[in-house]
């Protein structure tokens, strides 16, 4: 009997491709560790799960999930800029041992190569759209991966009591699991899953590609060399706070720069009636941004018109950019300062003479609030 016609031919070809889906298995837990070395047995379980089952989850309010990404995004922006951890160096990396799907760093939206809105939509289309397998198809796959963590990675701190733990609530019927105490305090996971086709047509070109370096330089408070009460009173200036997806701009012309607390600082106002002071309220950092007299149309159009009737930024011709921090600014501007907010109060009626309360009972507009932020960044551009 010709050997080609065995009847062991598809007996031998089924042991091979289950030791080549074994190899892939071991290739992608060994990846995962010498990336994140602190990972346990529920952050390989969590890859996995991802690439066999997706987000995990439908999404059926989308603003829902904005709102809470806006808010993950600016706990982010914050940690990085204190300095409690760095943003990391992948950017994106497949997940499980298919790649079906595309884990993507929150730092792509920080750093403003894809915003926040465009990620939102490609995760929410995939956790709502994605081939997953069913619950009984992904406990057998998950079956075939605890086999190999035992025989192979037996030395996972903790890998027994994970699986046998894994294995419990898997029963109870609960497939979708958080990341390890240890892999979050090492690693401080912030991302969305994508699926990878989408992330290939539709994301991934920007977050690879080179982003431009602003024609802009760092200088130190002391080097600034406008006369201050000309560049607000004068030049005017476009007061910004938010995070990309999220924030509004004004003009002013009322502020100052100076020295408080032993620390540099820029002190700007506010009235209550206007829509930034919804984004100064609540968010900590803030930039104020000077420009060239021939942007002075541009300015008087952003110091009339309200961002919560349209998108004033656009209509006003002005580039809207944002800096190595992840804060507004904009390409038009010759000097921008990032601040720290580090104290903000309304004015006190009790505390203003005639010629300020007048100023407010004459034009019927809402009390000032005073922000004074830190001085962090000055740039200029050259």
């Amino acid at each position: 009997m010709s050997f080609l016609k065995s009847p062991f031919i598809p007996f031998l070809t089924m042991l091979l491709a289950v030791a080549c889906q074994g190899d892939q298995t071991r290739e992608a837990i060994s990846r995962q560790l010498e990336q994140y070395p602190e990972s346990r047995g529920q952050d390989i379980y969590k890859s996995f799960c991802q690439d066999n089952l997706g987000p995990g989850h439908l999404i059926p309010n989308p603003e829902q999930a904005r709102a809470y990404l806006l808010s993950e995004l600016k706990e982010y922006q914050e940690d990085l800029t204190s300095g409690k951890y760095e943003k990391p160096q992948v950017r994106y990396e497949l997940v499980g041992d298919q790649g079906n799907y595309v884990r993507v760093d929150l730092s792509v939206v920080l750093d403003g190569l894809v915003d926040a809105d465009t990620l939102l939509d490609a995760f929410v289309r995939s956790a709502n759209e994605g081939k997953v397998l069913s619950e009984a198809e992904w406990k057998k796959k998950w079956n075939k991966v605890a086999d190999v963590i035992r025989h192979h990675f037996s030395d996972i701190p903790g890998a027994a009591d994970d699986l046998a733990a894994i294995d419990s609530l898997i029963a109870a019927g609960h497939l979708i699991l958080h990341h390890s105490e240890e892999f979050g305090e090492a690693y401080h996971p912030h991302y969305r899953i994508v699926d990878r086709q989408l992330f290939e047509n539709e994301l991934k070109t920007s977050i690879t590609q080179t982003s431009p370096t602003p024609a802009m330089r760092e200088i130190q408070t002391t080097e600034i060399q406008e006369n201050p009460i000309a560049l607000f009173d004068e030049s005017w200036a476009l007061l910004t706070a938010g995070v990309r997806g999220d924030l509004n701009t004004m003009t002013i012309s009322w502020g100052s720069l100076g020295e408080l607390w032993n620390k540099p600082v820029v002190t700007v106002y506010v009235s209550s009636s206007r829509y930034t002071h919804e984004f100064m309220e609540r968010n900590d950092r803030f930039t104020v941004a000077f420009f060239p007299e021939q942007y002075r149309p541009a300015l008087t159009y952003l110091g009339t018109h309200s961002g919560r009737d349209s998108d004033k930024i656009t209509e006003s011709g002005l580039t809207l950019e944002f800096l190595a921090s992840g804060q507004p600014s904009f390409a038009e501007a010759t000097m921008v300062i990032e601040a720290r907010k580090i104290y903000g109060a309304p004015f006190a009626k009790e505390g203003m003479g005639d010629v300020p309360a007048g100023f407010y009972t004459s034009r019927g507009m809402g009390i000032h609030s005073l922000y004074i932020g830190e001085i962090e960044h000055v740039w200029v551009r050259e």
